[in-house]
């Protein structure tokens, strides 16, 4: 058993001992996500208004302040190396419309995948789910139907472009805030597919039809579509990506379960709706505005401690998380990385193994 293996052996322990207590840094850090994700797909419908909310919130967040704390020094135990254990999409695109040639993969399960199609010249996305599990029906206020996919019955989903929270669409979003077109089948036994388009532009077109989603679909091919590379760690032994994802607004997530204990469908926190949301280890890798205020500290939790690795610092702070430990990763490029790991790990272990995490080859620094 290798280091970092005993170092998580006990991570289970401590995880399930509160994942059916009261909610703290979890939900507040889906419920942020979700404004904040709310607030970008409406700003085609209102918006003056985010951008002096958005601006809002921005600027209660206040910068680390690392400058008269002592600092100590850290060197690595091992260089970083590729935290690349995440699989290909065993999917992809066969056809697509003309212009929808910036092709994204995320793994956003360890048996599920989001590969993202967009056009410049065009506001709305397509997305290709691909998963080993079958994929729940959309349920909303739009109309739901059938439709032949290959020989093969999907079930479609639509709602038209409409006012902002016109009637009967409701105020939550996606259906309250705009057009949805969805194809939701399973094309061979165990491997199931949603090919899906949303528009967050009330009354505006999708600019895409149900025929163009019946042609992707129809032309699906299987071959592999590699998840980026977004993320460098020093040691990852003992630890197996559970998903992986990159936003330019925001930046990277990446998620990690543990490869020993209970099984790594297990080992995630679910959130209020069901959803999985939150792994063992999770890091956050972007820009401070986001990615600062994406972590759930208060601008004046005060810094426990401060060490400096090469072209990084690494900082801890105190907060009032109860399943985590966490620590901030500044590099001289003004990204940061924030890592959260189980309390079970010490102070140095933490410190140490934050100090190991770098952008990865794939990795692009986030816009804001």
């Amino acid at each position: 058993m290798n280091d970092t293996e005993k170092l998580l052996r006990d991570v289970m322990v401590d995880w399930a001992s509160g994942v059916s207590a009261r909610s703290d840094l979890a939900d507040a850090v889906l419920a942020r996500d979700r404004r904040k994700r709310r607030r970008k797909v409406l700003v085609s419908a209102f918006a003056a208004v985010v951008l002096l909310a958005s601006a809002g919130v921005l600027w209660a967040i206040a910068p680390w302040r690392v400058d008269n704390e002592a600092t100590d020094r850290l060197v690595p135990a091992s260089p970083p190396r590729p935290a690349d254990s995440a699989p290909p999409s065993p999917v992809d695109f066969g056809w697509l419309p003309t212009g929808y040639d910036n092709l994204e993969a995320a793994l956003v399960a360890s048996d599920s995948w989001r590969l993202t199609a967009s056009n410049k010249s065009a506001p709305t996305e397509i997305e290709l789910t691909v998963s080993s599990t079958k994929i729940p029906e959309i349920r909303g206020t739009g109309e739901t139907g059938t439709v032949e996919v290959n020989g093969v019955t999907a079930t479609t989903y639509s709602v038209p472009p409409h006012p902002v929270g016109a009637a009967p669409y409701g105020t939550v979003p996606p259906d309250a805030d705009g057009a949805t077109e969805s194809i939701t089948f399973e094309r061979k036994s165990g491997q199931w597919i949603r090919v899906y388009a949303h528009l967050a532009g009330g009354t505006k077109s999708l600019g895409l039809t149900r025929d163009d989603l019946l042609r992707i679909a129809d032309n699906l091919v299987d071959r592999e579509r590699r998840v980026p590379d977004l993320l460098d760690v020093a040691d990852a032994d003992g630890l197996q990506m559970a998903f992986s994802r990159y936003s330019e607004w925001f930046g990277a997530t990446i998620g990690f379960v543990l490869t020993s204990g209970p099984p790594a469908e297990e080992q995630w926190r679910v959130d209020d709706s069901g959803q999985k949301s939150l792994t063992p280890i999770m890091i956050y890798l972007g820009s401070p505005d986001a990615v600062e205020g994406f972590s759930g500290y208060a601008p004046r939790d005060p810094v426990l401690q401060t060490v400096r690795v090469e072209d990084r610092t690494i900082i801890r702070k105190e907060s009032g998380q109860r399943l985590w430990k966490s620590a901030v990763v500044r590099y001289a490029d003004g990204q940061i990385a924030v890592v959260l790991v189980p309390k079970t790990m010490s102070d140095a272990e933490l410190m140490t193994f934050a100090s190991g995490i770098t952008p990865g080859a794939d990795f692009k620094p986030a816009h804001r």
